[in-house]
């Protein structure tokens, strides 16, 4: 069986390594593995589903430093998963130990009694839910009703501003007609008990004489 040399790329730190792949089958075939090997340059990968998802070596060429660290993050991996799975076992005896007078019959019944609870509760829920909702509109229509009521009241106050208004220029108007009334009325008066001779005839009586107008009377 021959063996051929071959430079790869190591799928984690990208550095050159030769290999040397033993031939068999084919040539095509072995061109067509060694074209579909991934590359990873430049991008995120999981290391470890390369390898498992290689079909051959060549498939996932890794280098020796990278193994090696693969390996020790593994056996960490391990090391956890077991003393997870110890804890886990220690807590299933506890567990057993501490519940094994249980009566299982009351506990099923304690179940069923807590998922009927949880069952009301839920449909409780969902009927405070729409009654929020039922309020939630209530709440707005009363909004949009008081909005409505505000904008009237100061529609309302805008017009009984103006009529007020209004009013008072009427009074003031009808003070000022009553004082000229009174003007007009005394003036009526006066012109009233005046007597026009006395207005158009000076009339004056001394003893001796009198006068009317520019005419000297003598008697």
């Amino acid at each position: 069986m021959a063996s051929e040399s071959r430079s790869l790329m190591c799928l984690n730190c990208q550095s050159p390594m030769k290999v040397d792949v033993k031939l068999k089958g084919d040539k095509d075939k072995k061109s067509s593995e060694m074209d579909n090997v991934p590359s990873i340059a430049g991008q995120s990968c999981n290391l470890m589903e390369l390898i498992c998802d290689a079909e051959v070596p060549s498939g996932a060429p890794i280098c020796k430093e990278c193994s090696d660290e693969l390996l020790v993050g593994m056996d960490q991996q391990l090391k956890l998963l077991e003393d997870d799975c110890a804890a886990y076992r220690q807590l299933i005896d506890m567990l057993k130990e501490k519940y094994s007078n249980a009566d299982v019959a009351s506990m099923k019944q304690t179940l069923r009694n807590l998922q009927d609870e949880e069952r009301a509760l839920k449909a409780q829920y969902e009927q405070l839910c729409a009654e929020e909702e039922r309020l939630d509109a209530e709440l707005l229509e009363k909004k949009a009703q008081l909005e409505e009521k505000t904008e009237e009241e100061a529609r309302r106050w805008r017009q009984f501003r103006d009529n007020h208004r209004r009013l008072l220029d009427i009074d003031e108007q009808t003070r000022k007609a009553d004082a000229q009334l009174r003007y007009y009325a005394e003036q009526h008066r006066k012109l009233a008990n005046t007597n026009a001779l006395d207005l158009v005839f000076y009339i004056w009586v001394d003893p001796a004489d009198g006068i009317i107008g520019e005419n000297r009377l003598l008697y």
